[in-house]
C-alpha cells in the first residue's frame, strides 16, 4: 500500500530518518542493500529552519539492477548523483517502494548509510534564498 504521505512525490510504501551527529553539506551517499536493494526512490534532506524536506534524489526502484545483483550474489550500492543542498544537516530520509506491484517486493535490508559531506560550502554552488545578483 502506498503511504499516506506519497501524494506529491514519488511512490513510496516505507520510510527511514537517520540522524548523523554531525551536521554537513551533503555531498554524496553511499547505500548499501546485502538484499532488497534498488527500492530507494527518493533521499531528502531536513531543512532545520524552513522546518521542510528537500530533495536530493528522486527515482523509480531500480528493478534492472536489482535483478543483476540478486543473480549474482552481489551487494546492491546505491551511489546514485544528487542535488546538493546549500544548507547544513544532519537528518535525512530514505523513502523505499517495497511493493510487490512496483518496487522491489524482497526483504530489504540496508547494511549502512554513509553521508559524505563537508563543513564548508563549495563557492561554485550556488545559493538558495538569492534574490540579486551581485
Amino acid at each position: 500500500r502506498v503511504h499516506p504521505d506519497a501524494k506529491n512525490g514519488p511512490r513510496y510504501t516505507e520510510f527511514l530518518e537517520i540522524e548523523f551527529e554531525t551536521p554537513v553539506y551533503p555531498v554524496a551517499f553511499e547505500i548499501v542493500f546485502p538484499r532488497g536493494g534498488g527500492c530507494l526512490v527518493s533521499l531528502k534532506a531536513w531543512h532545520k529552519e524552513d522546518s521542510k524536506w528537500q530533495s536530493m534524489y528522486v527515482g523509480e526502484p531500480d528493478i534492472k539492477k536489482y535483478e543483476e545483483t540478486t543473480e549474482k550474489g552481489y551487494v546492491f550500492k546505491f551511489d546514485e548523483m544528487m542535488c546538493r543542498p546549500t544548507f547544513k544537516t544532519s537528518r535525512v530520509r530514505l523513502e523505499l517502494d517495497t511493493s510487490k506491484e512496483t518496487g522491489i517486493a524482497d526483504w530489504n535490508h540496508i547494511d549502512y548509510v554513509a553521508l559524505y559531506g563537508a563543513e564548508w560550502l563549495d563557492a561554485s554552488i550556488l545559493r538558495s534564498h538569492i534574490r540579486k545578483v551581485l
